[in-house]
């Protein structure tokens, strides 16, 4: 059984019982009203008739008022004697109490008896004087029209109800239907999507009327997202592995033949070799180093650490590694201390300035800052290269990511694409975060935010 059939026959159900309530109290509320108006009507008209009831003698009262008393013509009254011999009736000839049971209440009573082949409302009040029981007044309407309108009332009532089954059927299978077409389109988004492979297949999302339905559909985009995102990725790490091992495996296998031809050792051949060989050994351990920390197997030695003095000699190694071609600048330098692995640290601003290196031209300058922001340490690599385009930059954190203008840098500067995520995981398990501004022709600015070491 479907979703939405079961859904549907739940909310029939329910809907049903509320229906069969709301009759019954509709019914049970109008017959009160209704018999609470009769039941007014009765005692005005009793309270009116007392009122100017007399008493001639023991046992007898003067009935000559009824002759005077303007009373609605559908009232049947009696009046009955402490002997139990009526004295007056409206009607002559049916001398039978309208309730026999008259005489045994103390008060006034309201009872509805079969009087003259009818359903008759009757009040029946004592008549009591200083010297005691005088006899009852008994004051009755008909109340068979009531009947009436009762058994009318239940007819329409039971009678509209497989009607209203039927339209609530009818309803609640349209709005079922609405409220589960994304995941109906998303079954269908699926199939199409396990058809072709194509992970850019997504779900509309409905945000003018968000719920749990839409919810879902978010989720499921975002998976998709994840999921293209992983593929891409396996993409570009077959496309870069296949390209980054094929040159260096064909120099290898060129120089070794060199070498046999030879016949002796040619140092600048071993040289070659020695170089690709240190390329294939750094791609291979950023790669093992990538993978441990994404599995969560790469421990941190965190502690209390001055990041002033890490920053004097990352600036100390990038001034050896620009040489005379690029000038490496110390702007600011404040003494500051993190919780943190110091060799992890270290190894962040290392990528960063080894980057800044790689991507700087001759001539060109890289600036190095450490200070305090609030209660954050904020470390900024700024360089004046050639800078990346702007919609490169989402992407710089990504594994095996190269822009176009990292791809014709000089081989001997050459990357994996590796050190930026390497960078980005250890800031972000330092509970830190990085941030990369860009301008193509005019460099490229890194910021690293570090929270500071309590007191």
């Amino acid at each position: 059984m479907s979703l939405r059939v079961r859904l549907t026959l739940r909310d029939v159900i329910l809907a049903t019982l509320g229906l069969v309530l709301l009759g019954t109290m509709i019914y049970s509320i109008t017959t009160l009203v209704v018999l609470a108006q009769i039941d007014q009507r009765l005692l005005s008209a009793s309270e009116n008739i007392i009122q100017q009831l007399r008493v001639e003698s023991p046992g007898r009262f003067n009935t000559s008022l009824f002759d005077t008393l303007d009373l609605s013509q559908d009232f049947a009254i009696q009046l009955w004697g402490v002997d139990r011999r009526i004295q007056y009736s409206t009607y002559t000839g049916n001398q039978a109490p309208m309730n026999p049971g008259g005489w045994d209440g103390g008060s006034p009573a309201f009872t509805v008896t079969d009087w003259k082949q009818s359903r008759t409302r009757v009040l029946s009040t004592p008549l009591v004087t200083r010297r005691g029981m005088a006899g009852v007044l008994m004051v009755g309407v008909n109340i068979s029209w009531l009947l009436v309108a009762q058994n009318q009332l239940e007819l329409a009532l039971f009678s509209s109800i497989p009607f209203l089954f039927v339209l609530l059927i009818l309803i609640l299978w349209y709005l079922n239907g609405r409220m589960l077409l994304p995941l109906t389109q998303m079954v269908k988004k699926m199939e199409e999507l396990n058809n072709s492979n194509d992970l850019s297949i997504r779900l509309p999302v409905n945000r003018a009327s968000p719920g749990e339905v839409e919810d879902v559909v978010v989720t499921y985009n975002r998976a998709l997202d994840r999921m293209e995102n992983i593929l891409n990725l396996q993409k570009r790490f077959v496309t870069f592995v296949g390209h980054e091992l094929r040159t260096p495996l064909t120099v290898i296998k060129g120089e070794v033949g060199i070498l046999k031809k030879l016949g002796n050792v040619d140092p600048e051949s071993l040289h070659s070799i020695e170089n690709e060989v240190d390329r294939l050994t750094r791609m291979v351990g950023d790669l093992l180093l990538l993978a441990q920390a994404e599995t969560g197997r790469l421990p941190l030695d965190v502690n209390r650490m001055g990041m002033d003095d890490v920053v004097l000699e990352v600036f100390q190694q990038a001034r050896v590694l620009g040489g005379k071609e690029i000038e490496v600048i110390l702007e600011n330098l404040e003494p500051v201390e993190i919780l943190g692995d110091r060799d992890r640290i270290k190894q962040v601003l290392l990528n960063l300035v080894g980057n800044a290196i790689n991507h700087t031209p001759s001539g060109g300058k890289i600036f190095i800052s450490l200070q305090r922001v609030h209660d954050q340490a904020q470390v900024i690599v700024r360089d004046t290269g050639a800078g990346i385009p702007e919609e490169d930059l989402p992407f710089v954190f990504e594994r095996f990511f190269r822009s176009e203008g990292a791809n014709k840098r000089k081989k001997s500067r050459g990357g994996f694409g590796l050190g930026l995520p390497i960078s980005y995981w250890i800031v972000r398990n330092h509970n830190g975060k990085i941030e990369v501004d860009s301008q193509v022709g005019l460099g490229t600015t890194f910021t690293v935010w570090l929270p500071l070491a309590g007191d």
